[in-house]
């Protein structure tokens, strides 16, 4: 799919800088890296990509496909909201991108940015898949005022540090903090931009570490809807983290 523009836009002064939507991140609670192989080994099994997958079994929790949408951005943070609810509450929900990024675009398929829709949906929430289809964009009779939306909204968020983006983002996953985490060159394209989900650290052992994400492609899309970065392609440029959503 790399001739689809995804609509990945990295953070610039009109989306707000740094912690100017929610509190950075605090480095006082980073795990050291000499720990993270161990973490790994004593989560086992119990990862964010297998509590999908056990999910995906039962025929629920499915990929998102955002199709010839440009809304990754919005679609990375949903995920992360669909996750907070499946792992707190052991509900699995089914949210619609569309509603918050069409509504943030006035009902057209644009570019955004991940810290642009986790504001939106902190302040507004995001609606069922129900009241509003995953990426229907352009039905300007849809309100997300007209829907539930309000019960779906996330009430702590981090915006991760570019000078400490890796290891923030590797703390967030050991403690089972889905990220979404955007992409100048995805997976080693250049100039091709994309927003996903970030599920798991991944060891590549002599210190070296990856991750695991989960795409907004469909569960056709390589494992399931899942693949691994290597340590080479899994520094994000822009990463914000769900700590809690209601």
């Amino acid at each position: 799919m790399a001739e689809l523009d995804t609509g990945f836009v990295k953070r610039t002064i009109p989306f707000g800088e740094l912690g100017s939507w929610a509190p950075k991140f605090d480095d006082s609670q980073l795990i050291p890296r000499e720990r993270w192989s161990q973490l790994i080994v004593e989560l086992g099994d119990d990862t964010l990509s297998n509590k999908i997958k056990k999910q995906q079994k039962k025929g629920k929790m499915n990929a998102l496909d955002q199709g010839q949408t440009q809304y990754c951005w919005a679609s990375a943070p949903v995920n992360c909201v669909r996750i907070h609810h499946m792992l707190t509450r052991n509900k699995v929900l089914d949210l619609s991108p569309a509603s918050v990024a069409a509504t943030i675009k006035n009902y057209q398929n644009l570019q955004g940015n991940a810290a642009e829709a986790l504001r939106f949906i902190a302040e507004r929430g995001v609606a069922p898949s129900s009241e509003w289809e995953n990426y229907l964009y352009d039905d300007r009779s849809l309100n997300i005022d007209n829907t539930t939306a309000a019960d779906h909204k996330v009430t702590k968020w981090w915006d991760l540090d570019p000078g400490s983006i890796f290891d923030q983002l590797a703390t967030c996953l050991l403690n089972l903090l889905p990220v979404a985490v955007g992409y100048d060159d995805f997976m080693g394209r250049p100039g091709f931009g994309h927003e996903v989900t970030a599920v798991d650290l991944v060891d590549f052992g002599g210190g070296q570490f990856g991750i695991r994400i989960w795409n907004s492609y469909g569960d056709g899309w390589e494992e399931g809807g899942f693949c691994v970065l290597n340590p080479f392609h899994a520094i994000p440029q822009d990463a914000v983290a769900v700590a809690w959503a209601q």
